[in-house]
């Protein structure tokens, strides 16, 4: 997870466990989901979605493992090509 207010406030509480975290449960902002208008509550699992409209210091950034295989930053189509390529010389 990147690091934020909420996880520096969880951190400054011990680390309390779900149902005891600073702020739970309160409302943090807004994300426009298939027409609707969903509320996105403080230290929900949800993960960040665009559109988002509120207090991004509170929302959950999860950032896994998979975080450390990113070497660069491409534009879409060139990493299609890229894999294209790749997969077009297996077994040559």
């Amino acid at each position: 997870m990147l690091r934020n207010r909420a996880v520096s406030e969880w951190e400054d509480a011990g680390r309390p466990p779900p149902g005891k975290r600073p702020g739970e449960g309160t409302i943090i902002g807004r994300v426009h989901l298939a027409g609707q208008s969903i509320q996105v509550v403080r230290h929900s699992a949800a993960p960040p979605l665009p559109g988002f409209e509120g207090d991004a210091e509170y929302y959950c950034l999860y950032a896994g493992e998979s975080c450390t295989l990113v070497n660069d930053i491409r534009p879409a189509a060139q990493i299609v090509r890229d894999i294209i390529r790749e997969a077009e010389g297996i077994g040559h």
